[in-house]
């Protein structure tokens, strides 16, 4: 299920740790909904490799899940490959198997996105103590699955009035990122200028 940028990172099973490490690698779950934003995926990774390419050892493990485990566009056109599927990940986590993070990446379409797979998993997530950050939109997904009830965040500028709207007990900020005990969001990309 986990793997790295690169296949040579690629772990033996769904939770082994990093070769030559050691310390078992930080495994992350991202979750990518179509028309997520490549940019903002992009600037989360990168980073997480960088930080194992300059360290020499792989710190960080990450699987991409789609819906269906079939791949997924992004708002640009371009496919990205998904080890796994909502389903999948929704039962490793009710089975104790559990990655240390799960990451929401959706884009333009995000009211429309909701599914029951997907509810599940941010659901368990909640239940089992797994934190979770929704980059960009996807903060819209934690707040229809209510796990934002009564609890400050952060969306995408061109969704924050809408949110606003319609979940009327989140509360909505402008901030970059908003992080809580287990929850964590942020707005991906700054509004434009107007001036």
């Amino acid at each position: 299920m986990f793997g790295g940028g690169s296949s040579s990172r690629r772990s033996s099973g769904p939770w082994a740790s990093a070769k030559g490490a050691d310390v078992e690698a930080y495994r992350l779950v991202i979750l990518a909904l179509p028309g997520f934003s490549q940019l903002t995926l992009s600037s989360f990774v990168d980073p997480l490799r960088l930080a194992d390419s300059v360290s020499g050892r792989a710190s960080f493990e990450w699987a991409i899940a789609s819906l269906d485990g079939n791949p997924v566009e992004c708002a640009s056109g371009l496919s990205l490959s998904a080890s796994t599927d909502f389903a999948s990940t929704g039962q490793s986590l009710h089975a104790g198997k559990r990655p240390n993070m799960v990451i929401v990446c959706a884009g333009d379409r995000v009211e429309k996105q909701t599914s029951a797979s997907l509810l599940r998993v941010l659901r368990l997530c909640g239940r089992h103590g797994v934190p979770i950050a929704a980059l960009g939109t996807a903060t819209w997904l934690l707040a229809e699955s209510g796990m934002l009830d009564d609890t400050a965040c952060t969306i995408h500028w061109d969704k924050r009035a809408a949110l606003s709207e319609t979940f009327s007990h989140v509360q909505v900020t402008d901030r970059l990122f908003v992080r809580n005990a287990r929850l964590a969001t942020c707005a991906g990309s700054s509004r434009p200028s107007t001036s």
